[in-house]
């Protein structure tokens, strides 16, 4: 008789296309052991096309009210969906999931409906490392005390431990991976300019009004030409001031896209210009496109890039420096080739797909099994 595949229940904040979704999906790809069901609090599912024919899954819409905090209706709501499904395992993403930390339960006694791993990938444009709201800071220390609590950044496992005062055997740092066979360098582009480039969702806390603003202060556009890729709420104002700085023929806006591999062997250099991060995919699956970066200084993003590469990660307040580092990796291009092959190695050594695949793996297995 064949052994019945284990159910996994994901709620997300939101399922629309990010960081923690695309973590998502390529974890689900790999694992084909188990059935996935995903819920949106937001009811926004464009993140599926990362999914369909890739592994087996059912969406699950909730009704859900906003509200500005916890709402009991939505919490029973919530406990009523897990009870009437059944998994094997709660998984539970950023903020935006805690009602169903709650409907979980185990905040108390311990005791859940289901075993559980809750994620924490980072903060929007109203929380940062920094700057932490007390009221979330004191939900996380209560009804995150008896759960196994995953992050990707030393940044976030400090602040879990430190400022949550969740216990660290609980805490586990997992860095995010990426496919070195789907990424890679491309060395035969011939544009007639450069192409600066970023990928993610257009939001605030993205603050890509800051690279356009370098991009114009650095005074390249003869050379270069920027391209920012991804959607969001943000674009329609970042197509305004990029109108409005004279650089609408400069600066294109290509869009969402389900290949991201495609994007990166358009770019020359990766520009990341985030208010928050803390270890953003995009990144690392530039760097392994052998892409040199510019970057603000947030989360792990220094100690992600290369040694070689880090000079050119600035702080967020230096917007001159961010200028200056791109027309000097625009001028020089055996600069560019050196920092790419460097960042490259980087995800070879610490960041590679399987690496991270088989850490989750292991930890499925023993969140399942009961043995953690």
């Amino acid at each position: 008789m064949e052994n019945r595949k284990q159910t996994i229940y994901h709620v997300f904040s939101t399922f629309a296309v990010g960081g923690p979704q695309r973590r998502f999906a390529m974890l689900a790809r790999e694992m084909p052991d188990y059935n996935h069901v995903i819920s949106a609090m937001d009811n926004q599912y464009e993140a599926e096309s990362l999914l369909q024919g890739q592994c087996s899954y059912q969406r699950h819409p909730v009704s859900i009210q906003k509200s500005g905090g916890f709402s009991v209706s939505n919490i029973r709501h919530l406990r009523e969906q897990m009870q009437d499904l059944s998994p094997d395992m709660l998984c539970t993403y950023n903020w935006g999931s805690f009602e169903a930390v709650i409907a979980n339960g185990g905040q108390v006694s311990g005791k859940t409906l289901v075993p559980h791993l809750h994620f924490e990938d980072g903060f929007g444009p109203d929380e940062s490392p920094a700057e932490q709201n007390w009221k979330r800071v004191f939900a996380r220390r209560l009804f995150l005390r008896n759960t196994q609590v995953v992050v990707p950044s030393r940044v976030l496992e400090t602040l879990a431990t430190r400022k949550w005062g969740l216990r660290p055997r609980l805490v586990k740092h997992l860095p995010n991976g990426v496919s070195l066979e789907r990424f890679q360098p491309v060395t035969d582009r011939h544009d007639e300019r450069l192409v600066i480039g970023t990928l993610g969702a257009l939001r605030a806390e993205k603050n890509i009004a800051r690279l356009i603003s370098a991009y114009q202060q650095a005074d390249i556009a003869d050379k270069a030409r920027l391209v920012i890729a991804g959607d969001g709420s943000d674009r329609p104002h970042l197509e305004a001031l990029a109108k409005e700085c004279g650089l609408q023929d400069d600066v294109t806006f290509s869009g969402h896209t389900d290949k991201p591999e495609e994007v990166y062997a358009g770019f020359d250099l990766f520009a990341l210009s985030s208010d928050t991060e803390q270890m953003p995919i995009a990144l690392l699956e530039a760097m392994a496109c052998g892409l040199p970066v510019v970057a603000t200084e947030v989360g792990d993003v220094a100690s992600m890039v290369s040694s070689e590469n880090a000079p050119y990660v600035l702080q967020k307040s230096d917007e001159a420096g961010f200028a200056r580092a791109l027309a000097t990796l625009v001028d020089d291009m055996a600069l560019r080739r050196e920092l790419g092959r460097h960042n490259r190695q980087q995800v070879a050594e610490q960041f590679s797909q399987e690496q991270m695949v088989n850490q989750y793996k292991a930890l499925f297995s023993q969140i399942l099994s009961g043995s953690l």
